[in-house]
């Protein structure tokens, strides 16, 4: 059951797209291939698969009402028109069948093989329901896109990092991830601890560039459409959902079932304008180094897929944030801040992209010091003495997020807040210039919390001041 669950969260984590470039194939024990998306699963019992092409071994006593017809290769439906195009290159003239399997009316058939079991080619849109314990490895194509999309980050619990796309599993064993360098690393599932998900393009938010939502059900009765953003493998999900991007984590045993629903606001011209350009600027690819075994593989895993890690490692992590010790520093040595008559100083803030499925980018607080409290039943008084610009500025409710702000660190915790946090802030207040280089900020009444004013612009950086309500 271990590897059950273990599939289950890693292959539901990526997104199917019904183009050529995004299409999962999950195999079963008995040669079966079924190609297209997985639309429904239920943990440790069965998943369905809805596809467009599928070849499938059935015993010929659970076959019944055959009618035959010859047809041209050339006027067959594409999904069968490309599979004998590509493997049966010679054939021009097939026999399509429509046929009932199990009680199921299937109109597009090719019969690869006779005899008490069928080889079937069966074509068109149809639903399979598979049970978990015959599901034994999947694999996925990869879009061609590197800046639009979403991608994957694969950690293993011995803290290195890989990214790119998961490409196959074989279920409970191993993971192939083929990297944005173009490297496949064979990784064992039980060395990995988690698999979080972003967003390739920062200018779009995640929902404009994934094709299929996620439709989780509880054992509550509760639905939420969204996107599964990390899965932290055999204990929990983490996700979001369009009108909420905090990230909310559920342990497994809380999910009933997963679905998929087709999302809206899908941006499919950009993806294909995405691939286009890729092409048109593809460099010569590098031929990725030969891995080298580093555990003793299982025997029902092919010679050549054996888990392993190249010796000469890619870059484990694509695009690290800049290190925050290396960001230039403002002067601001002249310019004084208090709250309450406490005197407090400025604080960096610094925009990250490391949770990039987010609608909105992070914004964190590179804090100085400790954070000045003070009381919710009397009123704050925020002075702020020098050549500061306070144009637009916000009183804007923070939480803790982990978030990476130096190439070093991973998963470190911050009091962050975003724009949409900024956009719905209802924290009132009243300016007040004193003097040209003497400003006064006033708020009357304010919930508990922690809290920023900003933007506050020093030389062209922006910064903020912090303090926590108690």
């Amino acid at each position: 059951m271990k590897g059950v669950v273990l599939y289950f969260i890693v292959i539901f984590g990526s997104f199917i797209s019904a183009s050529a470039q995004n299409i999962d194939v999950v195999y079963t024990s008995d040669g079966s291939s079924y190609s297209g998306i997985i639309s429904e699963q239920i943990p440790g019992d069965k998943i369905t698969v809805s596809t467009n092409l599928a070849i499938k071994y059935v015993d010929s006593d659970k076959i019944s009402d055959i009618i035959y017809a010859n047809t041209s290769v050339s006027s067959l439906i594409q999904p069968l028109k490309s599979w004998m195009e590509n493997n049966k290159p010679d054939c021009k003239e097939v026999e399509l069948a429509s046929m009932k399997i199990f009680d199921a009316k299937f109109d597009n058939v090719i019969i690869l093989e006779k005899g008490e079991k069928m080889k079937l080619l069966i074509g068109g849109n149809a639903q399979f329901i598979l049970k978990w314990s015959n599901i034994v490895r999947t694999t996925k194509s990869v879009s061609k896109s590197k800046d639009f999309g979403i991608k994957e980050l694969v950690i293993l619990k011995n803290g290195k990092v890989y990214e790119g796309n998961i490409t196959e599993q074989f279920v409970g064993k191993q993971l192939a991830i083929k990297t944005d360098m173009g490297d496949v690393i064979n990784v064992n599932i039980a060395d990995v601890d988690v698999i979080k998900t972003e967003r390739r393009n920062l200018d779009q938010n995640i929902w404009m560039q994934i094709r299929y939502l996620d439709k989780v059900e509880f054992t509550d009765g509760t639905t939420i459409k969204g996107f599964i953003s990390s899965r932290s493998l055999g204990k929990s999900i983490t996700y979001i959902t369009e009108s909420n991007d905090k990230e909310i984590t559920v342990e497994l045993s809380k999910v009933k079932r997963y679905g998929k629903v087709k999302n809206g606001k899908f941006n499919a011209e950009k993806e294909l304008r995405s691939q286009i350009d890729n092409a048109s600027t593809k460099k010569q690819e590098v031929v990725p180094s030969k891995p080298t075994k580093e555990a003793d593989p299982s025997k029902d895993i092919p010679e050549n897929k054996k888990s392993a890690e190249t010796k000469s490692t890619p870059k484990q992590i694509a695009k690290m944030q800049p290190d925050k010790h290396n960001i230039e520093e403002a002067d601001n040595s002249a310019n004084k801040y208090s709250i309450n008559g406490d005197a407090v100083v400025a604080n960096k803030v610094v925009e990250t992209s490391n949770k990039s499925f987010l609608i909105y980018n992070i914004y964190a607080i590179d804090s100085k010091g400790p954070i000045t409290k003070v009381s919710h039943k009397e009123p704050i008084i925020i002075e702020l003495q020098g050549d500061i610009d306070m144009t637009n500025v916000h009183i804007v409710k923070t939480e803790q997020r982990s978030v990476k702000l130096g190439v070093d660190e991973f998963g470190k915790m911050y009091q962050t807040f975003t724009r949409r946090d900024i956009n719905k802030s209802t924290v009132n207040f009243s300016y007040a210039i004193i003097d040209k280089t003497h400003m006064e900020v006033k708020i009357n009444t304010i919930e508990q919390g922690v809290y920023v004013l900003y933007p506050i612009v020093v030389n062209g950086h922006e910064e903020c001041l912090m303090f926590e309500v108690i």
